[in-house]
């Protein structure tokens, strides 16, 4: 087995101190510095011991160079034995969809340093249609993604694939921006999803869906969404599915001048909007609903 650097004393200490607290994106349109702040400011885990700790730099001083391979070397990851994958500053590109292992946090360096980038696509929403998945108790933070998608139409291209028991996403950016794909920033159905921080970015103009966050799993916990989306047909910034019980605070959901919805309930839903200032209209076909909810000008909204 490997033995991994361990990260002891006083370089244990700058290591912490200089985690500076990026922020989560799902980004379609930039915000003006007047509109809702979301993203930052959130704890990230704990750090495991030294020797569960893998360093990866595309400048090549670090245990790997490449991420897929970094992660296919943890084997023995468990609840006693978390590992660290963490990420230098620097662009990394996957040419096939990557899955963060169960007891794994992939952390970069923020997503102004660090950047994951590929073109993955699949016939159908799933893991092998995402850029990152993640697994039961993994975590991914601190880092820019950009799906430029497989260029297939009627294909769909997604950020971030979660389903899950227990999963994160923290300070994110998430960006994809193929106009033959059907665009998804976040693509959630697990059990308990944590995802905070996160600013989505879906831009692409044609004949193809753009949503930006789509939420189909239980007691899930969204806050600080920043979710801007432009172009496309039946595009959404937010899709509450059918087995959604889902709560969203402190968000900001934009669909732009785009004639669709900015938050859309399935039938059945049971998601909560909460504290939160949406731009674009909101289909309320399940039973969802919507507190201390704005619209343009603080106008209120009713789901």
């Amino acid at each position: 087995m490997r033995t991994f650097k361990a990260v002891t004393g006083g370089l244990f200490w700058l290591l912490l101190t200089n985690l500076s607290i990026a922020h989560t994106t799902v980004v379609v349109v930039p915000m003006d510095d007047d509109e809702l702040q979301v993203g930052g400011a959130e704890p990230l885990p704990s750090l495991p011991g030294g020797e569960n700790i893998v360093n990866v730099s595309a400048l090549g001083n670090g245990d790997f160079d490449d991420l897929a391979t970094a992660m296919a070397s943890i084997t023995d990851a468990a609840a006693a034995r978390p590992y660290l994958i963490l990420l230098a500053p620097g662009e990394y590109v996957l040419d096939a969809p990557l899955q963060v292992e169960p007891f794994v946090s992939l952390r970069g360096a923020g997503n102004d340093e660090t950047s994951i980038r590929g073109q993955v696509g699949a016939a159908s929403p799933g893991a092998g249609a995402a850029l990152l998945s993640t697994a039961s108790h993994s975590t991914i933070s601190r880092l820019k993604l950009h799906n430029a998608g497989n260029g297939v139409a009627g294909h769909s291209a997604i950020g971030i694939y979660s389903e899950c028991n227990g999963c994160q996403l923290l300070d994110l950016e998430v960006v994809l921006d193929n106009p033959d794909n059907r665009n998804y920033g976040v693509y959630s159905v697990g059990i308990g999803t944590r995802i905070t921080g996160v600013d989505v970015i879906v831009d692409a103009v044609g004949d193809n869906q753009n949503i930006g966050v789509y939420e189909n799993g239980s007691n899930g916990e969204f806050y600080r969404l920043g979710v801007d989306v432009t172009g496309g047909v039946s595009s959404c910034a937010l899709v509450a599915g059918s087995s959604s019980s889902a709560t969203v605070r402190d968000s900001r959901l934009d669909i732009g001048a785009l004639p669709a919805a900015a938050l859309r309930f399935e039938a059945g839903s049971s998601a909560r909007l909460v504290n939160t200032r949406i731009d674009g209209i909101v289909v309320p076909a399940g039973s969802g609903h919507c507190y201390n909810v704005f619209g343009p000008g603080g106008v209120p909204v009713s789901c």
